[in-house]
């Protein structure tokens, strides 16, 4: 007697998540949903500010690398556009964080190009990094719909945490200018909270709230743009954001004086300084 075969449809194979890391995937997706959400926080710790238990506002990514920039080595005229003042009042500058922004940006920027394209969306020119990791969030369903997406989130996981290691440095020591003393130029470091700050280079000891308003007068006429703006005030204890400064313009509170060589504009730090902190303009009453 012969037995009756059933044939029995072969089971539909699972679809495995195109970041590698083993889970199922939905239907309309390549990314897993525990990789989906993980790439949207990293988008948004790029560009959106975070918020403490007492509700203030921190800095996003972006913010720190600026303030990283502009607060380890030297800024000369040419890296913040114009200067109208003649003196170079020396300033910091980290090469390895400013290189680490281009490349955040390089990466944010092109994955969104290449999803625009696969999209057929009209590619938008997307200047800083934060407006790339905006651009992504607000297509992030897209960004998980292709199929090339397990790419995007190792490259883009890869860029921002090369941003985070290079914004990692020590949060106790405030830059308060050159030392000025004499021929001694050496930059001037103190620790927060603290009245004087000795230079490491002549020994002479300085008022350190006299020497960072020093510096900010001298600075009034500099022309630079938002985001080194930004992470230099707060260096000085002028706490600001990129965002505000931005805000501030398109409200028309601040005015762009000029333009660098990559078409963003520039503002008066004393136009901010005036916004941020009027009290210290105001001549003391009699």
């Amino acid at each position: 007697m012969s037995k009756t075969r059933h044939n029995h449809p072969a089971p539909t194979p699972v679809r495995l998540c195109t970041s590698d890391c083993g889970r199922p995937i939905p239907d309309d997706a390549f990314l897993c949903t525990p990789c989906s959400e993980t790439l949207w926080d990293t988008l948004l710790k790029v560009c959106q500010p975070p918020t403490d238990h007492n509700g203030q506002l921190g800095r996003s990514l972006v913010d720190e690398l600026h303030l990283t920039i502009a607060g380890v080595d030297r800024i000369g005229g040419q890296e913040v556009g114009v200067i109208v003042r003649s003196a170079e009042i020396p300033l910091p500058w980290k090469e390895h964080a400013s290189k680490t922004l281009h490349d955040l940006h390089w990466t944010l920027a092109t994955w969104a190009s290449t999803i625009a394209g696969r999209w057929g969306m009209t590619e938008e020119l997307l200047a800083t990094a934060d407006a790339a990791a905006n651009w992504l969030l607000r297509h992030h369903r897209r960004l998980c719909g292709t199929e090339i997406s397990g790419q995007a989130y190792h490259q883009i996981l890869t860029a921002v945490r090369s941003a985070e290691w290079a914004i990692d440095r020590p949060a106790d020591r405030v830059f308060a200018g050159p030392c000025n003393t004499g021929d001694c130029m050496a930059d001037l470091y103190g620790r927060v909270g603290a009245y004087t700050v000795n230079c490491q280079e002549c020994g002479a000891e300085h008022n350190l709230d006299e020497r960072r308003e020093w510096l900010l007068q001298h600075l009034d006429d500099r022309l630079v743009h938002a985001g080194l703006l930004a992470g230099l005030l707060t260096m000085l204890d002028r706490q600001v954001t990129s965002s505000m400064i931005r805000n501030w313009a398109a409200r028309g509170r601040l005015l762009s004086r000029w333009h660098d060589a990559r078409g963003r504009p520039l503002y008066r730090v004393g136009d901010v300084i005036d916004i941020v902190a009027p009290e210290t303009r105001r001549p003391t009453a009699c």
